[in-house]
């Protein structure tokens, strides 16, 4: 994804605690070689969510925790979310970016031929 994942805290935290393998050296890649080169350019930035968890659990309103992670008051934010990614963001800019990655990307022309073969069918190879 272009990111070092032991860079990130809780991936680096899980991993050093045996939860997981975290560092990319120790995976082992089986296929197609190229894939685990590809750098799309990810970015693990701040949001909403990691603010209002951070608040929630360690900020000054943790002494409301039990009541601001159980329902009814959890809908809200479940509501929140569904709203901004899949209506908003979505909409206004990830579908540009989605859709320029499967005209301009190998891999997005790739998932394109999936849908085009009867079910279970892999794409044809290209030469």
């Amino acid at each position: 994804m272009g990111f070092d994942p032991l860079s990130i805290r809780y991936i680096r935290l899980a991993h050093d605690a045996r939860l997981g393998v975290g560092d990319p050296r120790e995976i082992e890649v089986v296929g197609d070689g190229a894939a685990a080169a590809e750098r799309w350019g990810f970015k693990v930035g701040g949001s909403f969510h990691r603010f209002a968890g951070w608040v929630t659990w360690f900020g000054p309103t943790r002494f409301l925790q039990s009541w601001l992670t159980r329902p009814p008051l959890l809908y809200l934010g479940n509501f929140y979310s569904s709203f901004y990614h899949d209506v908003l963001h979505w909409r206004l800019k990830e579908h540009r970016v989605y859709e320029r990655w499967l005209r301009d990307s190998e891999w997005g022309q790739l998932f394109e031929q999936y849908g085009s073969g009867p079910l279970g069918t892999p794409p044809p190879r290209r030469g």
